[in-house]
């Protein structure tokens, strides 16, 4: 029987068709290893003096981790379709995946891709998703690892659908961490590094245009407050582009039960890498995320998107 790949169980990527010599022409396969982030590359913001009754002693503790022991299994691919974009990265399908062990199977994947000067943003995505494991498959997607690799000299990058990884590459940084992590510090002056984060292939969009059911604004309503035991602020990336069905089953993997309030969703939040982690408690988390929820809500009925939350 094929045995499910679990989140850590990927240790290399090796992508067929990205990397290309510029003299002879010839595509290079680009290895990429599993990055193993600093627990604490996110710290938890201050609490204001004075205002400290308002605020929890301590930030909520990553809770432990169930996954097993990690894996050594290398993911070798080619790139398929192009998903969408945003500030800080670009999304891609996979073909012909396969993984060294034959004797296991995962769900459908995309690569998201940073930006050449972005790959700070994704590192920052990429802790979140280990803050919230005890979230993947029940308000966010399952993540299979951040992935990095030195871009080879005298080669190019060629993504599919001629999509580029530069882009505007002079604007400035989110600032949302109060202190910054060395490593956040030295990844904002990366150029020559290839990232990116593994995630499961989630579904559509909310529509635009008609109502929302009460079942689909309850379980929004519901899938917001998740992250709150967790102490963390994501107001900045809530907006259409990052609300998601979950995957279908089959050939997704099924929808789990929170840990948290016990729902099953059928919808999913992506994007963290302007989260932040707090002392704020649920109750307030949850009153700011709904502000920036109902309105996007509110604006979809009607027929078009205006988010408050900033872009990818």
């Amino acid at each position: 029987m094929l045995k499910i790949v679990v989140q850590n169980s990927i240790s290399k990527v090796v992508l067929l068709d990205v990397v290309q010599n510029v003299q002879t022409g010839v595509f290079v396969p680009l290895h990429l290893n599993r990055i193993k982030l600093p627990d604490d590359l996110i710290r938890p913001h201050e609490v204001p003096e004075g205002f400290e009754s308002y605020y929890l002693k301590e930030a909520p503790p990553r809770p432990p981790s169930s996954l097993p022991p990690p894996g050594s299994i290398t993911l070798e691919t080619n790139l398929s379709t192009f998903l969408g974009s945003g500030r800080t990265g670009i999304v891609y399908s996979l073909e012909n995946a396969i993984l060294s062990d034959p004797a296991q199977f995962s769900p459908e994947l995309v690569f998201k891709f940073a930006r050449l000067h972005r790959c700070a943003d994704l590192h920052r995505e990429a802790w979140f998703y280990e803050e919230m494991e005890c979230l993947q498959g029940v308000a966010i997607p399952r993540c299979y690892g951040l992935f990095e690799a030195e871009i080879p000299s005298g080669c190019e990058l060629l993504l599919p659908e001629n999509q580029t990884l530069v882009n505007n590459p002079d604007s400035k940084d989110a600032q949302v961490d109060q202190v910054v992590h060395p490593l956040i510090t030295e990844l904002r002056s990366t150029r020559n590094k290839l990232c990116i984060l593994v995630e499961e292939r989630l579904g559509g969009r909310l529509p635009i245009g008609s109502p929302f059911s009460p079942e689909v604004r309850e379980d929004l309503n519901t899938l917001f407050a998740e992250i709150g035991p967790l102490g963390i602020l994501n107001e900045n990336d809530i907006r259409h582009a990052n609300i998601l069905q979950a995957p279908a089953c089959p050939p997704g993997l099924p929808s789990l039960v929170s840990p948290f309030t016990f729902r099953t969703h059928g919808w999913r939040m992506i994007d963290f890498e302007m989260a932040a982690k707090t002392q704020d408690t649920p109750a307030t988390l949850n009153h700011g995320h709904q502000e920036y929820l109902q309105l996007t809500l509110y604006n979809l009925e009607r027929g078009y998107v205006c988010d408050l939350g900033g872009s990818d």
